[in-house]
């Protein structure tokens, strides 16, 4: 299962190319919120998908990666891709900590266009 948050549509591409490569589903976070319809099976790896906001996560991610991290097991696999201009800045580490107590086991960056002036 890849989640995703997009807020120009870069980051939602992304996460579509990788569930298309994949044969996997891809859910947006800001239409669902973690419920059973939406949660990965216990087998399941987990990616997230999401643009850096100012060297880390945008807040709507981290809130709803605190309330994932509560309702899966902790044996997923957790993975995250990131989209940035200039740098990523600690927007993984700020995301490991969302999603505590669950593990973040790979991290991944795509650099894009930077639009700050």
């Amino acid at each position: 299962m890849i989640y995703y948050f997009s807020g120009t549509g870069n980051s939602k591409w992304i996460a579509e190319e990788m569930a298309r490569l994949t044969h996997d589903q891809t859910v947006d976070i800001t239409a669902t919120e973690p419920s059973h319809h939406s949660m990965p099976l216990e087998d399941e790896c987990v990616g997230i998908v999401f643009p850096v906001y100012a060297w880390a996560p945008p807040e709507k991610v981290v809130q709803w990666c605190q309330k994932l991290a509560r309702d899966i097991g902790q044996s997923q696999y957790v993975y995250s891709v990131c989209t940035y201009g200039g740098e990523a800045g600690d927007a993984m580490g700020c995301l490991a900590k969302a999603l505590k107590p669950l593990k973040l086991h790979s991290t991944f960056g795509v650099l894009m266009p930077n639009n700050y002036m």
